[in-house]
């Protein structure tokens, strides 16, 4: 499979960066629905372990219970995957095919097909850009396990700046393991672009 790959590769040059557009497309759907989905969830998550630190306080059985009422309740599941996509003004389901990456966006003319509210036009732009630089990556990098690494990287990073220009939060959720991910890359040598921007003055002194 490998050496099918890459003699497709040979003689067409541009197929690994056709392929890394379109999964990088998707990837970008995807993007926008972290970046909409995770600081409410860690909100969520926030809440109840404030109301489970208060209830070991025994004299703030009042409060907590007081606490309790007044948040809302959440009795459907909500995470990356569940619920289904809606028009956020509306609340109607989106069908599959407006979902389509980039595409869909201009399928349904940049506004809902239900309530024809328009729709904000950071979801195509983010998966347009998240298509481009994957593109960009792998051309630069190859479809290797380096190209792999770097697009990683790139999305955890695009991810990450949308969330902190919303938020102004940097949730460890991604944090965490892409640190962990780019020590290991770095070990290595995966990428050596980083061994060659940091480790050379380093080395120097």
């Amino acid at each position: 499979m490998l050496q099918e790959a890459a003699t497709l590769q040979a003689h067409y040059p541009l197929f690994a960066p056709m392929v890394a557009f379109l999964f990088g497309a998707a990837i970008g759907s995807f993007i926008n629905v972290v970046v909409y989905r995770l600081p409410i969830m860690l909100t969520r998550d926030w809440q109840q372990q404030s109301l489970e630190i208060l209830a070991d306080a025994t004299d703030k059985d009042l409060l907590v219970a007081d606490l309790a009422k007044r948040l809302p309740r959440y009795e459907t599941p909500f995470n990356l995957l569940l619920p289904n996509s809606t028009c956020p003004h509306c609340a109607v389901r989106i069908k599959p095919w407006h979902n389509i990456p980039i595409i869909g966006y201009f399928l349904v003319k940049g506004r809902c097909a239900n309530c024809r509210q328009p729709i904000g036009g950071r979801y195509p732009l983010v998966e347009v850009t998240t298509a481009i630089l994957t593109a960009l990556v792998i051309t630069v990098l190859g479809a290797t396990l380096q190209g792999l690494a770097g697009c990683l990287l790139l999305w955890s990073l695009i991810t990450l700046a949308l969330i902190d220009f919303d938020t102004q939060l940097l949730p460890d959720d991604i944090t965490m393991p892409f640190l962990w991910l780019g020590l290991v890359i770095n070990y290595f040598n995966v990428i050596t672009t980083f061994d060659t921007l940091f480790g050379a003055p380093a080395r120097g002194t």
